[in-house]
């Protein structure tokens, strides 16, 4: 699975196919419209919704949340799983964190799977950066994170949405979608060199 970024990369047809089913399934579906019969009114909301839709990032316009939901599509088909921390402005207005799968795994102390290096979270179960509690409820995320003197922050599961595709009950990360094909397309450009 580790190897499917790189491919994807280099596979024409295979991130044209990713792209393709991105704008299928999302496209324009995620714009929000006013239903009210006041033109002037509808069109003064749809205004808003446009604003609020490139607000809530917090890195900015750039990163509309129409967008970021294609992203995230991507995402879900060669990474398995994305991540979207609540926070806020410092005026206080909510914003998104959109984090890709590799921000997220076991750093720091985790002995046999278990965190040792957090008073909060000793003894906990970690998987590939979920901890979790004695019934696989996740109770925090471990994410990577570069201006902390440790290398990462645990951030409590009621801050973070985690979207995945899961295949068993036990898992506590998604499976790539393109997981299943990865080998047929290795044996398929073997073939063809």
């Amino acid at each position: 699975i580790a190897a499917a970024l790189p491919y994807i990369a280099t596979a024409a047809s295979v991130a044209g196919a990713v792209r393709q089913k991105a704008n299928f399934v999302f496209g324009n579906s995620w714009r929000l419209r006013s239903l009210s019969t006041d033109t002037d009114f509808a069109l003064a909301v749809e205004e808003d919704f446009k604003r609020l839709d490139q607000s809530f990032d917090i890195r900015g316009s750039n990163f509309s949340f129409r967008k970021n939901i294609w992203r995230g599509s991507k995402l879900l088909d060669v990474d398995g799983d994305f991540f979207v921390i609540l926070t806020e402005d410092e005026r206080g207005f909510p914003k998104l964190q959109f984090l890709e799968s590799h921000r997220v795994g076991d750093w720091g102390e985790c002995r046999d799977g278990y965190v040792a290096d957090n008073p909060a979270y000793n003894g906990r179960r970690i998987q590939t950066g979920v901890i979790v509690d004695d019934y696989m409820v996740p109770v925090a995320y471990r994410i990577k994170d570069d201006s902390r003197r440790k290398g990462f922050q645990d951030i409590p599961a009621n801050s973070v949405v985690h979207f995945c595709d899961m295949e068993w009950f036990s898992q506590s990360r998604g499976t790539p979608t393109l997981a299943s094909g990865i080998l047929s397309w290795y044996d398929l450009a073997e073939t063809r060199s």
